[in-house]
């Protein structure tokens, strides 16, 4: 008799097949015949692009109305994201809405056809206690005992946290009470903002390459190298499709250093995608509660945020004061990219270990002292030549300049229009070429003028006692132009 096998060992098999097993030791393991394992093999895409909670299903037979399923699973995944409760009736009259939408209005489905869509794609209802728009201390720690034992079975190089964040790159000093508290719905601000997902373990060992998504898909000022990953979209801020992207690249490189790690993330509709994972686990955070639980929350995007903010600073500081020096007033995108990049390796190891801690993924004792969110020291000093050179308002203070875009949006709201015209494959907005720089491309500095640079550096390093390792890098630097 011929074996069904589930999708769940299917991918086990390819993930074999991957890793070097042969086709007959597969065969002998899983007990089927030989054209099982390459018809596995030739639906590989088939089965690794399956819906992730549907592995115990055999087949891959695509439903009738898929649109409307594909439309409705978003709406779902949505809702849930947002602890809203949902019921069957609820469901079903949301499916009459797609259905609509997409062009089938004699489309009527009926309890059998819901009983049937559950399964399809492993849906349990279930009840949701409290208010959606708030989560209680209880909350938090009843989610931190259930995950306790999945934590700890991680070592702490191995359990990461992501998030996004708002940037406003270009705002300086003197727009900060224009700016401060704009939510940027609808993509408000794109042209002058950015949204950058940030990754870390939990000991600080492995600050991720910052994944920041803009408005310009090829901004004039880039050239040639981009310190960050660059992605774009109209409205400049996360989506599934590039979540699902940076997603894999991690798992990729996971895999690749032969390590199994847990990935911490929000509730955000964006992160709930169907995406086959071999390295990567993710455990999501209970809804609204990233500002009791989330560690980048609880100090590690401030620390950052504070880093870039100085930086702007600084350099509208010696714009203003030193002429000569020649720095534009503006800040551009790639000069922002390069602070970004900058203020991501400041922030320190034991800033975000603290930060963990505080979130409760580590068990810091009864006599721990609770630890004070990591600070950039100059920030405050800085902020004062600021308003007595009248360069920013005199009612607004460091820690306002700091945290004027936490409040903006950094997914797109889900809406029916827009799951629509993602399950069509359309994108609800047109992507633009303009960064809103009018800045040209940066001049190419030649080899013998950068050299000459290098020395002024060099000397000046020496001068102010900065330490040999600056004066190394300098001659590192020189060795390779």
């Amino acid at each position: 008799k011929r074996k069904a096998l589930d999708i769940a060992t299917k991918r086990a098999i390819l993930t074999e097949l991957s890793q070097g097993a042969k086709n007959c030791e597969l065969v002998k393991k899983y007990g089927v015949c030989k054209s099982t394992i390459s018809t596995i093999l030739k639906n590989k895409e088939k089965i690794i692009s399956a819906d992730a909670n549907t592995t115990e299903r055999k087949r891959l037979r695509r439903a009738t109305y898929a649109d409307v399923e594909d439309a409705l699973l978003k709406w779902f995944v949505d809702a849930r994201a947002r602890n809203i409760p949902v019921s069957g009736p609820m469901m079903l009259a949301k499916a009459k809405d797609f259905a609509f939408l997409l062009d089938f209005p004699d489309f009527c489905p009926g309890n059998g056809w819901l009983h049937r869509f559950k399964v399809r794609h492993g849906i349990v209802f279930k009840s949701i206690v409290g208010e959606a728009a708030s989560a209680s201390d209880q909350d938090v720690a009843s989610w931190l005992e259930a995950n306790r034992n999945t934590i700890s079975s991680y070592a702490e190089r191995d359990v990461y946290n992501a998030d996004e964040t708002a940037l406003f790159y270009q705002m300086l000093p003197e727009k900060t009470h224009a700016m401060k508290g704009d939510t940027c719905a609808g993509g408000k601000h794109s042209k002058v903002r950015v949204t950058a997902l940030l990754c870390t373990n939990m000991d600080g060992s492995d600050r991720r390459v910052p994944f920041v998504i803009g408005k310009s898909k090829k901004p004039r000022c880039f050239r040639g190298y981009v310190p960050v990953r660059y992605r774009h979209n109209a409205k400049a801020w996360m989506t599934r499709d590039l979540f699902v992207e940076w997603l894999r690249e991690f798992d990729h490189d996971m895999h690749k250093q032969g390590r199994r790690v847990l990935l911490v993330v929000d509730n955000c509709s964006a992160h709930h995608v169907q995406a086959s994972l071999t390295a990567v686990a993710l455990l999501f955070l209970p809804p609204n509660t990233t500002s009791k639980v989330q560690p980048l929350d609880l100090g590690i995007i401030r620390a950052f945020k504070s880093y870039y903010r100085r930086r702007v600073v600084e350099r509208l500081l010696i714009a203003v004061d030193r002429p000569a020096a020649n720095l534009p007033l503006r800040v551009t995108l790639y000069s922002a990219l390069e602070m970004l990049k900058a203020s991501w390796t400041e922030v320190t190891a034991t800033c975000v270990r603290n930060c963990f801690r505080k979130a409760g993924f580590v068990d810091a004792g009864p006599d721990a002292e609770p630890e004070a969110p990591e600070e950039d020291r100059s920030g405050g000093d800085l902020w004062q030549r600021v308003v007595d050179s009248d360069l920013g308002e005199r009612d607004i203070c460091w820690d306002d300049f700091i945290t004027a875009d936490d409040d903006a949006d950094t997914a797109e709201p889900c809406t029916d229009e827009g799951i629509v015209n993602e399950v069509r494959g359309k994108s609800d907005s047109e992507e633009s070429d303009d960064d809103g720089d009018e800045t040209l491309e940066p001049a190419t500095t030649s080899v013998p003028v950068a050299i000459g640079y290098i020395d002024s550096l060099r000397q000046l390093v020496y001068a102010k006692g900065l330490g040999e390792e600056h004066a190394a890098a300098l001659n590192k630097l020189e060795t390779a132009l």
